[in-house]
């Protein structure tokens, strides 16, 4: 890093028990786990609900550490950078930290398919340029921080996933990344419970706009009515990409088979790397941003051709002559309702088995769309549909007596109802939000 311990000093309320012969010595990583502390590394001792960083400073220490950030003074003699808050303070130094760079940073955030998107456009740009972005989904405030901190002198582009739950987020994400793009891939009925209305959630979204630098771009998934209502009035320059009236970045053709989708993009055909129709706006958004730095279009056919999902996110695996489709990471109902439209437009010659778990963070509204799933799956080629968790059972009152399907209490009663059931021919959809653990069920398949 290019970071030595009185920058951080300087930033902090104080200090204890570091000589100032040490206020030059080279921090070479930031660390908030006790456990994966290397020699040179400064931790940074975070409070949770459910735990507590300050329990194991002294460790960190003896494991090496340079010293510890801390929100209260520890009776021991160890390095210790005092602050008022460490969450806090962690955000603090990454501005700092970033500020020190001259390069280009893009912020991707969106209720669905913002680390897919995130994960394309890194495999396109990483063709041709020193990108940094974030390991897997880390996008919240303590995730785009350590992102951050990744950045060397040979960082030519940040790339940052940026998550909400609740207004005022992305806020302080964008006054740590102060992102010269920023992408929202979608807003969807996510995080209702937090922030009450779909049109809130359009509002959070683009505080992640109101933070692009001055001359910046703001790249908006157009087909959202959402999009389109909150972008009114906005000052940056704004490609506006998807296929309705007044999108300025779109695909001339596409065609579909079997819900893999094949596009026309100036000329040369690109296969989306994932299935689905939403994917495509993915890809779109893609080819917006790598055309911005003038990637042909060939070149991002190639990258693409190998592109493989961070995640369990629409996987699709053949075992012995079962079509497995594990998309168990996470789960919104435009996601579901999309997941089971892509499981129809599979080429599946025997039965389809859909197995469903609750969806989170939906509040009041947990009722009517886990209704709104259970009418999709009313009207799908869906043989048999297998439910766990507690709200499922609007689903399942939604499906009613036409349809085959099943409550479950235990991941294992679903394995082994799987097994026993599942022929060569069939195929098998997996989906819930990510705190169910599907990822024991689709595990046990292949």
């Amino acid at each position: 890093m290019d970071l030595i311990l009185k920058e951080v000093i300087d930033l902090a309320s104080g200090y204890k028990n570091i000589p100032e012969k040490l206020f030059n010595k080279n921090i070479n990583a930031i660390e908030t786990d006790s456990r994966k502390i290397q020699k040179g590394n400064l931790f940074f001792a975070l409070k949770g609900d459910t735990f507590d960083g300050h329990d194991f400073a002294d460790k960190t220490v003896e494991s090496g550490a340079v010293a510890v950030v801390v929100q209260k003074i520890l009776p021991m003699p160890i390095p210790q950078i005092i602050v008022k808050d460490t969450t806090g303070f962690l955000g603090k130094l990454a501005e700092y930290y970033k500020s020190k760079f001259d390069l280009i940073t893009i912020a991707v955030t969106g209720s669905c398919g913002k680390t897919t998107t995130k994960d394309m456009i890194h495999s396109v740009l990483k063709t041709r340029f020193n990108v940094v972005t974030n390991s897997g989904n880390l996008n919240n405030h303590i995730g785009v921080p350590l992102t951050v901190f990744k950045l060397t002198n040979d960082t030519e582009i940040l790339l940052s996933e940026t998550g909400m739950n609740h207004a005022g987020e992305l806020k302080y994400l964008a006054k740590i990344l102060k992102p010269d793009m920023a992408i929202i891939t979608n807003v969807e009925p996510t995080h209702l419970e937090g922030l009450g209305s779909i049109e809130n959630i359009a509002k959070a979204k683009f505080e992640l706009i109101a933070g692009v630098s001055k001359g910046g771009t703001a790249f908006l998934n157009w087909d959202n009515e959402y999009i389109r209502k909150q972008a009114a009035g906005l000052k940056c320059e704004i490609v506006k990409y998807g296929f309705s009236k007044g999108a300025n970045f779109t695909f001339k053709g596409y065609s579909n088979k079997n819900s893999v989708y094949t596009v026309d993009y100036n000329g040369v055909k690109i296969i989306s790397p994932l299935a689905g129709f939403h994917n495509v706006h993915n890809l779109l958004i893609t080819c917006a941003v790598a055309e911005k730095f003038m990637i042909p279009p060939k070149d991002i056919k190639k990258a693409l051709d190998s592109f493989e999902p961070s995640g369990r996110r629409m996987k699709i695996v053949k075992n012995k002559g079962i079509t497995i489709i594990d998309d168990c990471y996470n789960a919104s109902p435009t996601a579901v309702l999309n997941a089971i439209k892509i499981f129809d437009d599979t080429d599946i010659k025997g039965k389809r088995y859909f197995v469903f778990g609750d969806m989170f963070e939906l509040g009041k509204f947990s009722e009517q769309y886990h209704k709104l799933v259970g009418k999709g799956i009313q009207t799908s080629k869906i043989y048999f549909t297998l439910l766990m968790g507690s709200a499922v059972k609007w689903t399942l009152k939604a499906i009613g007596k036409d349809k085959n399907v099943e409550l479950f209490a235990e991941h294992e009663d679903i394995i082994n109802f799987l097994k026993k059931n599942l022929k060569k021919g069939d195929g098998v959809l997996i989906k819930a939000s990510h705190s169910m653990k599907f990822e024991k069920i689709s595990s046990s398949l292949y």
